[in-house]
């Protein structure tokens, strides 16, 4: 009598996209290598920053169009498109209030790295394909307003393209350990960490 195999567990299909990604880290085990490295680390730490400090997550996610809301952040996010390549936004923002969520990718870059055109193209394109909320763009080129973008890339009506440039983010960060707006002692001192990175 010839033996039956058992089948092999079906394999789980994820409910949504950030059940496969990397939640973001304050700090990142990515080696110190390369301008890819630190954009990766800059971003994680950046990321967690956002979700472990609410008070300034909420403060500077407001100047980009995000609701106040619970806020989860990840890294290396992943979408595979029709021809089978990989685009990797550098990271996304999630907004949850009761059963309502806002969502955006983002691309950073650091130092003297601009904005790519055909790179934020490519993540405008994901965001209205997936209906996301906005592309967030970080890099050190300044902008009169986060409405603003140092590139001119495409536009869909559903989805907003954002701007924030690295010396607006520690302004920001700088107001709010300045005002003491950020009652718990652990998550100023967080805060505090984040302003002596810049």
């Amino acid at each position: 009598m010839a033996q039956v195999k058992p089948k092999a567990p079906a394999a789980k299909v994820p409910a949504k996209p950030e059940d496969l990604w990397h939640e973001a880290r304050l700090i990142p085990i990515t080696a110190v290598g390369g301008p890819a490295d630190q954009e990766q680390r800059a971003t994680s730490a950046l990321l967690a920053v956002l979700r472990g400090v609410p008070e300034f997550g909420r403060a500077l996610l407001a100047q980009v169009g995000a609701p106040a809301g619970r806020i989860r952040t990840y890294i290396e996010v992943q979408f595979p498109d029709e021809t089978g390549k990989v685009p990797r936004p550098d990271g996304a923002v999630i907004v949850e209030w009761g059963k309502k969520r806002w969502v955006a990718l983002l691309e950073v870059k650091t130092g003297g790295a601009a904005l790519v055109t055909d790179q934020v193209n490519a993540y405008l394109d994901i965001a209205h394909a997936r209906g996301n909320d906005a592309v967030l763009t970080i890099s050190n080129q300044i902008t009169a307003s986060p409405d603003e973008s140092p590139v001119k890339a495409k536009h869909w009506k559903a989805v907003a393209l954002r701007h924030l440039s690295w010396w607006l983010i520690l302004t920001e960060a700088r107001v709010q350990h300045g005002r003491h707006a950020i009652t718990d002692p652990d998550q100023a001192w967080i805060l505090d960490e984040l302003i002596r990175t810049g």
